[in-house]
């Protein structure tokens, strides 16, 4: 890997611990790219080293930096799945499965605008993402799921060895 290339990691912390303004006064001290309370986890953005935020908020219940993950979506964690979708997406050829990605991403950031507090936001990406899942047939989105459960098991896979 190129040593000058920073790595993009998200802190898990407790939801307790989001404050408005905390982003900017984190953004004083280290990379941060944002600061996103969900519905379990306040995630905490950071490229690079993110010794700093460790300093300011303490250890984090736990980090990632590999965004491949479409099971981080059951449990809140909406970036990272939408991550995960996007890399299935853009190497998808058939146009209802590219649809359905494109839909559950857009469920993703609607997700993501809602906890932020952007509602007409996340409400309009909602509606897209739902008329756009209403014109895939069923049999392709039961595919294009079956697909995502797959790649995760071969992530879950590739992390044992």
């Amino acid at each position: 890997m190129d040593q000058n290339k920073q790595v993009r990691t998200i802190l898990f912390y407790d939801n307790s611990l989001f404050a408005d303004g905390l982003k900017g006064q984190l953004r004083l001290r280290s990379n941060v790219i944002d600061v996103r309370k969900g519905p379990k986890y306040m995630e905490v953005d950071v490229l690079g080293d993110y010794s700093n935020v460790i300093e300011a908020l303490g250890k984090p219940l736990f980090k990632s930096s590999s965004f491949d993950d479409f099971s981080s979506f059951w449990d809140g964690r909406f970036w990272e799945a939408h991550e995960a979708i996007e890399n299935l997406w853009r190497e998808e050829k058939d146009s209802y499965l590219r649809t359905y990605y494109q839909a559950l991403i857009l469920i993703c950031a609607s997700m993501i605008k809602f906890y932020k507090g952007d509602i007409n936001v996340s409400d309009a990406l909602m509606k897209k993402a739902i008329s756009m899942l209403s014109s895939v047939p069923k049999y392709k989105k039961e595919e294009g799921f079956k697909e995502l459960i797959s790649h995760q098991k071969m992530i879950d896979t590739n992390n044992l060895k």
